[in-house]
């Protein structure tokens, strides 16, 4: 059931808020609309609330636009190359095209990381169901499209090995509606005709698609060992990434650490203060006492002074004193 363009911008905002205000906000809207357009109310209660894998998708679609065009971009040369191979020219492209798909695939699966740490859910498992989305995306043609970028609501499986050659022009896809019939048809022309012989199953095998089944085996060679580097390539990814959170929890126990020094440091710091204000005072008094000192120092010394001068003086009194003396008893003798 479709909606009035007009609301296209706010359905775009529900798929954008946070998981869990999805349904409140899209019931909220729903019962807004009943009361002027019920077609539109009943189309917008119906929309699906995404799974978390497919939120996580919208979410890079919006925060990380340039990047999610990257791998798009990426999943369109990865196309082209493998109808290159289908058609027998050459690989080159390809592997290249593949590595380009890798590194957007996991410049998106280190974004979609840090989205999900919101919600508080980082399993690898999960990341997993992501990428396998982001993949899928990449890789469906736009005919396959049923719902807009932005908008899933569901987890999407990568193509497989049939679909992938379909899309690629290598093999016509299945015709389910009519396997049925045809089946029918086969097996009624099967019970009808004598018994094959061996050279019948010569025949049969001549005239098979050997050039195709050629391409198709090579194809899946091609995939297989593809698909082995990558998962290598992850492995060596999710060390690194284990390192890289040993080396934060570290980090963080150091920070600790040396949050809780700081702490010890600063309880101290007002007694330090405070012995250095003490240390002050006493070295003030010191410097009085010793001031003092010496001015005591300085004014003894000037007594000592003066008194050695008044001494001098009475010695010189007291020598005038006896020769005077001795000359009056000469006279009087």
């Amino acid at each position: 059931m479709s909606v009035p363009d007009d609301l296209e911008p706010r359905i775009d905002a529900l798929y954008g808020l946070p998981l869990e205000h999805f349904t409140a906000e899209r019931n909220r809207l729903a019962s807004e609309l009943s009361k002027r357009d019920r077609a539109a109310a009943t189309a917008v209660r119906a929309l699906k609330k995404p799974s978390v894998p497919a939120w996580a998708v919208n979410q890079l679609f919006r925060v990380e636009r340039a990047r999610f065009d990257e791998l798009l971009e990426a999943g369109s040369r990865l196309h082209a190359a493998q109808r290159e191979v289908l058609a027998g020219r050459g690989r080159s492209a390809l592997d290249q095209a593949a590595t380009h798909e890798q590194a957007a695939l996991q410049r998106l699966r280190d974004a979609a990381r840090g989205i999900l740490e919101t919600r508080g859910s980082t399993s690898t498992a999960l990341l997993d169901r992501v990428t396998s989305t982001l993949r899928a995306l990449a890789r469906r043609a736009p005919a396959e499209e049923t719902e807009p970028l932005g908008r899933l609501t569901e987890e999407l499986a990568p193509l497989g090995l049939q679909a992938l050659l379909a899309s690629a022009g290598a093999v016509p896809p299945p015709d389910r509606r009519g396997a049925a019939a045809r089946d029918g048809e086969a097996a009624r022309r099967a019970s009808s005709a004598s018994p094959a012989g061996p050279a019948d199953d010569r025949a049969a095998k001549k005239h098979q698609p050997r050039g195709q089944d050629r391409v198709v085996g090579e194809h899946e060679r091609a995939l297989a060992a593809r698909r082995a580097e990558l998962e290598r390539q992850r492995a060596q990814l999710e060390q690194q990434r284990e390192r890289l959170r040993m080396d934060a929890k570290r980090r963080r126990s150091d920070e600790k650490r040396l949050a809780r020094e700081l702490e010890r440091a600063e309880r101290r710091l007002p007694e330090l203060h405070e012995a250095a204000e003490r240390a002050e005072r006493l070295a003030a008094a010191s410097r009085e006492k010793a001031s003092a000192a010496t001015d005591a120092a300085r004014e003894l010394r000037l007594q000592a002074e003066a008194a050695a001068a008044e001494a001098s003086e009475l010695e010189q009194e007291l020598d005038r004193t006896e020769r005077e003396l001795e000359r009056l008893t000469s006279t009087r003798v």
